[in-house]
């Protein structure tokens, strides 16, 4: 059960830093209205609605769930945890 809840932590994580991103790229949109800022909107935001989609059926599913599956889960949430931070780093840092 913990493995479980250890993912859908992560998953929460994950909709936080697309969230994070997500308001900076709003913030870049409303001063350049460029299609660039457009698009990278609508890219958090579905980062945004996969992470708490991801951390709702992992919660509701948890007890259906093989012990593999976890695993995964826990995996590529891992990763995307990492590819989103760094995706933040890199926003956030001046040129």
């Amino acid at each position: 059960m913990n493995d479980i809840l250890f993912a859908i932590a992560i998953s929460i994580v994950n909709a936080l830093l697309s969230l994070a991103l997500l308001s900076i790229y709003y913030k870049n949109y409303t001063k350049m209205k460029s299609k660039f800022s457009l698009g990278l909107l609508f890219f958090a935001g579905f980062f945004v609605l996969q992470g708490l989609v991801a951390a709702y059926l992992q919660f509701f599913m948890s007890g259906s769930c093989a012990r593999e599956m976890t695993d995964i889960a826990v995996t590529l949430n891992l990763i995307e945890a990492l590819g989103l931070s760094a995706l933040l780093v890199v926003t956030v840092s001046p040129c």
